[in-house]
């Protein structure tokens, strides 16, 4: 009974000290893939986002550049420059507001004699400030689609120009992200301007989780890393990295969800070295 007594002590210390070495395993094994894993969904999420927020500063430059070379000093050539603008940059609408309380713009068919250009905010808010804007995106009642107005000030008035952003907000919802990731543009006043069609109808991204603030994102913009956080609306931990769109007051923020990304990680692990 004695020897018995010895042996069942010395296996029962063996499968004691052989299963705290596999879990040592498991665990070492466990955190050298969740490294390589959450600094490949890092690269993965730095590219697609700055790729993305590139793209969209482009295409706001682009429109920007139409709108400089409106030329409106040559009298009877205003709306033949308007029109030209209108065209090239796939505007809704070109107008030129001036000084006197006249107004211009690229639709023949429109008849915008009753309105004082000096009245309205994207004339006296370019004036002010004496430099081009873009302004917050707003919808538009006539194709319900969210819609930006670009100005700039001239010698004698401000040349504006609406267009839509429809084609931004689907490049943005359509992104393809690790994790069951997603993709949010917010406007700096935390607006939500483009997100995935269940998040689609929010305001404010307060709405999806107080965290999501102006504060919080400084801190992740451009990170080295992705940035873990909780969010409420879902009750799941999420990863998030954001980058500002050059010359906007936008981000775009990236979203993954932790449990997806690492889910992959802890069976295999464990049932690797189990197995051996």
């Amino acid at each position: 009974m004695r020897t018995m007594s010895l042996r069942l002590k010395i296996l029962i210390s063996l499968f004691f000290a052989m299963g705290v070495v596999i879990i040592l395993l498991s665990w070492r094994s466990y955190s050298s893939q969740k490294n390589i894993l959450l600094e490949g969904a890092y690269e993965q999420v730095v590219r697609l986002g700055t790729l993305q927020a590139e793209s969209i500063s482009d295409w706001i430059k682009n429109r920007q550049d139409i709108i400089k070379s409106v030329e409106v000093a040559e009298v009877g050539q205003v709306e033949t420059a308007l029109g030209q603008a209108q065209n090239a940059g796939d505007f809704q609408l070109v107008y030129f507001g001036r000084d006197d309380g006249k107004v211009f713009d690229s639709d023949p068919a429109l008849d915008l004699s009753s309105i004082d250009p000096r009245t309205r905010s994207w004339y006296q808010e370019t004036k002010l400030q004496g430099k081009e804007k873009i302004t917050k995106p707003y919808l538009d009642a006539a194709t319900n689609s969210l819609v930006i107005t670009i100005t700039r000030p001239v010698e004698n008035g401000v040349i504006g120009g609406d267009i839509s952003i429809q084609s931004l907000i689907s490049g943005i919802s359509k992104m393809s992200l690790p994790a069951d990731g997603m993709a949010i543009l917010l406007h700096n006043d935390g607006s939500l301007i483009a997100a995935r069609d269940r998040w689609a109808s929010l305001n404010q991204a307060s709405e999806l989780d107080n965290d999501l603030n102006s504060e919080q994102l400084r801190q992740v913009k451009n990170g080295q890393e992705l940035h873990s956080f909780y969010l409420e609306k879902e009750q799941r931990n999420k990863l998030l990295w954001a980058v500002n769109i050059p010359n906007t007051d936008w981000d775009l923020i990236l979203i993954l969800d932790k449990d997806t990304l690492e889910a992959p990680l802890i069976l295999p692990t464990i049932s690797r070295h189990a197995t051996k």
